[in-house]
């Protein structure tokens, strides 16, 4: 595969691996412990790839046409295919660092311990990302052949730039994004239909790409050839039209969510894609639980975490992971605080007006207190005065204000809500 070897991408190869795996690790690991969202995570870090991939096929692609012994050969039967063989060798650079990306990613999973195994949906997704790769490289071949100067390589990455750019800003629909969702996507699945169309639309662009340079090149182009354009070309906007009507929600709820549960004071229920460790968990919970009801609070006898569109019932309290979690059993006792202190999925919460700030300072409060009797070292570094000086207040003055604020969270009575007053 001689014309891999001589592919402008192979002469940047370490440019490549940097790029990809600067978009890949540059936010940290939220997605290490979650199949679907690691594997859309690392396709989304072709949003450098493609645009460099671009820029060198449309350099070679410049080279190539600009050569005089090409230029003679390019008219045989044989050499009409040598246009082919530029692109390919780049796009196949191209896959092999994304190859290399997406491996590591997925090897960062498994040694993580994430739960399942990635969806149908994902792997759909993975087959995307390798397509659009090639179709940044046709790119590229189509603004080095029309352009055919020293300015088509930044001119073709710049093009495939902006498109996977604006596409991710969800200025232009989503035919050139194919991943980097920035949270969680638990009880979710990539829109299999979406990704449908998407992989239609982009070989039909290829193949009708591919021809029109057959047409071009070839000395005998008959009629056949010339019509045969005219396939891809109509799939080609007739998905994209199909695409327009769709919509670019890339995201659809899961039929398959499920949720297992431990324990009975309380029940902790998590999806079954979540990583944290449910025995962990329980246990941690329990301890923040029983120091709730020692002072005569009644925290919901279920904690489940929230799922997209599935309500939880009136009587159990939320847990919402928004990140990636901890698997080790040492876990964050912050994250327990949290799940003690939403008692409900109050409308407030997801409403387009948000709860009152006293909420999030009473919240806080509230997980202060918590965390201290669940881990009192945990509180020791504290620098905010009044958090300080809440937590040494009289123990009556404390467990006074946990029982009436507890009480309004389960009944979601924001407004009533008031922070404790401390003698000075």
């Amino acid at each position: 595969m001689s014309y891999v070897r001589r592919a402008a991408a192979t002469y940047i190869l370490p440019l490549l691996f940097a790029a990809e795996f600067f978009a890949l690790f540059s936010r940290g690991f939220p997605w290490a412990y979650e199949w679907d969202w690691a594997i859309d995570w690392a396709n989304g870090a072709t949003l450098l790839l493609g645009p460099l991939l671009a820029g060198c096929v449309a350099a070679d692609v410049t080279i190539w046409r600009r050569d005089q012994v090409t230029a003679l050969t390019r008219s045989t039967p044989q050499g009409r295919w040598n246009l082919a063989r530029v692109v390919t060798g780049n796009v196949l650079v191209g896959w092999g660092v994304h190859l290399a990306a997406l491996g590591s990613v997925l090897a960062i999973c498994l040694f993580n311990g994430a739960p399942a195994s990635p969806s149908l949906a994902a792997v759909g997704g993975i087959a995307l990302a390798f397509v659009e790769l090639a179709v940044a490289g046709v790119v590229g071949a189509l603004v080095g052949g029309v352009l055919g100067s020293l300015f088509a390589a930044p001119l073709a990455a710049l093009v495939v730039f902006a498109g996977s750019y604006l596409a991710s800003s969800e200025a232009v629909p989503t035919v050139f994004r194919v991943g980097g969702v920035t949270g969680s996507v638990v009880g979710l699945d990539l829109d299999l239909t979406l990704v449908f169309l998407l992989l239609i639309v982009s070989v039909a662009f290829i193949a009708t790409a591919g021809l029109g340079f057959l047409v071009k090149d070839s000395v005998v182009s008959g009629l056949a050839l010339r019509v045969s354009i005219l396939i891809p070309g109509l799939v080609f906007f007739g998905g994209l039209a199909a695409l327009y009507a769709y919509g670019d929600e890339r995201f659809e709820v899961a039929s398959s969510a499920t949720h297992e549960c431990k324990g009975t004071e309380p029940r902790i229920c998590l999806a079954s894609e979540t990583s944290l460790p449910l025995r962990w968990l329980t246990q941690e919970v329990h301890k923040g639980y029983v120091a709730l009801t020692e002072i005569g609070v009644r925290p919901p006898s279920t904690f489940r975490q929230a799922l997209p569109e599935r309500p939880l019932q009136a009587s159990e309290g939320r847990i919402h992971l928004s990140s990636g979690s901890p698997k080790r059993e040492t876990g964050d006792i912050e994250r327990i605080a949290e799940i003690l202190s939403v008692p409900r999925e109050c409308p407030q919460l997801s409403g387009a007006n948000p709860p009152p700030d006293v909420y999030f300072q009473s919240k806080q409060l509230l997980k202060l207190w918590l965390i201290q009797r669940i881990d009192a070292s945990s509180t020791d570094s504290l620098l905010d005065p009044f958090e300080k000086q809440w937590l040494s207040a009289d123990q009556e003055v404390q467990n006074a204000w946990i029982k009436s604020t507890y009480n309004m969270l389960q009944f979601c009575k924001f407004d009533g809500l008031k922070l404790p007053v401390l003698s000075s």
